[in-house]
């Protein structure tokens, strides 16, 4: 009898956990989009000029990054590497304002955003 109750408390334990991952999941993605909404909302609105993404732009950005990641250190991807991911791909630019480094640290967030949040979706679905 015992084992039987070992195993149902297991189950409980395996699904609170799931739920308190989920939560972590997120609390942090609600974290992240509050912080790239506060930044968005900090720039003078005569200042923001759209920088319009291709896919070829942005195949080539996360291309540079993938190829560079063994540079990065503890924290994340530094300055020089938007900055060295901006030089390459300014020869795809097709219009609106060219990509600097805010553009690429911007278009990263993103992308840690969708990936976060693909994330919490496994893990919901998982039960």
């Amino acid at each position: 009898m015992s084992g039987v109750s070992t195993t149902l408390s297991m189950s409980i334990i395996e699904r609170r956990r799931s739920h308190l991952l989920s939560s972590i999941a997120f609390s942090t993605i609600f974290q992240c989009a509050s912080w790239v909404y506060s930044q968005m909302e900090s720039q003078p609105q005569s200042k923001r000029e759209n920088a319009h993404w291709e896919p070829d732009e942005e195949l080539a950005f996360l291309d540079y990054l993938v190829a560079h990641r063994a540079d990065v250190e503890c924290g994340g991807f530094r300055a020089t590497h938007m900055v060295g991911a901006m030089d390459s791909i300014a020869h795809l630019h097709k219009r609106g304002k060219r990509k600097d480094k805010g553009n690429a640290v911007t278009k990263w967030q993103m992308v840690c955003f969708f990936l976060y949040f693909f994330f919490v979706i496994a893990l919901i679905t998982q039960d």
